[in-house]
This record gives C-alpha cells, structure tokens and sequence, in this order.
C-alpha cells in the first residue's frame, strides 16, 4: 500500500468522492491508517466550510453537461437567434430581444 503525505489528503478532502474508483487507494489508506484518519480530520476543520459547497456546485455542473451529449452535437453551431425566420426580415440578435429593440 501506497503512503500519501498531507497534499494528498487534502486533495482528497477537497476533491475526493466515494463513488470516483481513482480515489479508491487513498480511501483504502485512510480506513487502514488511524494517523491518516487525524490528518483528514484536522485538514477537514482547518479548510473553508465553502469547499464542499464548491464540490457539490461542480459535480452538478459536470452532471448537467455530460447528461446530454447528443444534443450538444446535434445543436446547429453558430449564432442563436430568436426571431422567426422569414425571408424579408433580418434575424433579431439575443441582446436586442432583452434590451426591447425592434
């Protein structure tokens, strides 16, 4: 078994899940090693309470842009426009649709 020094930890405190398999080694670490378990307590106590905010805010944001791939590909690239398409009229940006602008 691998020893993991206090960055290690702390990058699992900070970035680490239980359901990732990458972090499947360090988890293992922490569970067999009670000095381990302290650290990750300590570094647990002295980060900012916002970090596992911050993780849950990334990890939904990762969820929602995986969630659809196919759409993302499937989207036309380009501008978007907003206005109805006609042939005599020309397509109305996204900027002129929020400020009013006709």
């Amino acid at each position: 078994m691998a020893n993991f020094d206090r960055i290690d930890l702390m990058n699992f405190v900070k970035y680490g899940n239980d359901f990732d398999d990458q972090w499947d080694e360090i988890r293992n670490y922490i569970k067999s090693n009670p000095t381990a378990q302290k650290e990750v307590e300590d570094i647990k106590k002295s980060l900012p309470q916002t970090s596992s905010y911050n993780r849950k805010r990334m990890e939904s944001f990762e969820r929602t842009n995986t969630e659809s791939p196919s759409e993302s590909s499937a989207s036309p690239s380009g501008p978007q426009t907003y206005a109805p398409s006609s042939s005599n009229s020309e397509p109305k940006k996204w900027w002129s649709k929020l400020l009013g602008d006709d």
